[in-house]
């Protein structure tokens, strides 16, 4: 059994890259579509639930219910993530978990000039049937633009966006979305779900 501290596996790495998951035009076609989507005001947990902060994250996001762009999406990166791993269920830990899907709805995240999502945690989404999100997933749909870099400083790693590329790290991994200097940063994310091993 590997070391396991808290909400980390450290049988695994706690963050690593996938270059070219989507193709530069695939990417595109994602995008193609999604201004018929609404834009909306990006939020962080609070005391008192989920609030609009601007101080802490000022991106939009459009929300994506679309179950065959996550069948692809896991289908994809489904080689590149573990397919067991340890995690904290319901105060217990050291819980066998192994891969089972990805978080639907998918969610675009856009990211103007000035606008960044500082230093945070991500937290798990839990599914109805006993699933749990233990990844984040995100997917960099362009690079055209400057800043927006995804930046680790425990780690003492900086993500540069290069379209195509996905992100996976544990989610509890401090981490920020700096700012963006020129143009629009766009970005696929979702989150990798296991489920108690049988």
């Amino acid at each position: 059994m590997g070391l396991y501290a808290g909400h980390f596996d450290f049988r695994h790495p706690l963050l690593w890259t996938v270059p070219a998951l989507f193709s530069a035009a695939e990417c595109a076609e994602m995008l193609a579509g999604v201004d018929a989507h609404e834009w909306l005001p990006s939020t962080v947990n609070s005391a008192t639930g989920r609030v609009v902060d601007t101080r802490i994250r000022d991106n939009t996001l459009a929300v994506l219910r679309d179950p065959a762009l996550a069948e692809e999406l896991y289908r994809r990166v489904l080689p590149h993530v573990p397919r067991a791993m340890l995690a904290e269920v319901e105060g217990r830990s050291h819980v066998a978990m192994e891969v089972t899907g990805v978080h639907v709805p998918v969610r675009i995240y856009r990211y103007e000039v000035g606008q960044h999502f500082g230093l945070h945690q991500d937290q798990a989404y839990f599914r109805g049937d006993g699933a749990k999100s233990l990844l984040t997933l995100m997917v960099y749909l362009n690079e055209d633009f400057e800043g927006g870099e995804t930046d680790f400083p425990e780690q003492e790693r900086t993500i540069v966006p290069s379209t195509g590329t996905a992100l996976l790290f544990q989610h509890m991994v401090l981490h920020a979305g700096n700012r963006v200097r020129r143009g629009t940063k766009l970005v696929l994310r979702s989150d990798v779900l296991y489920r108690p091993a049988s």
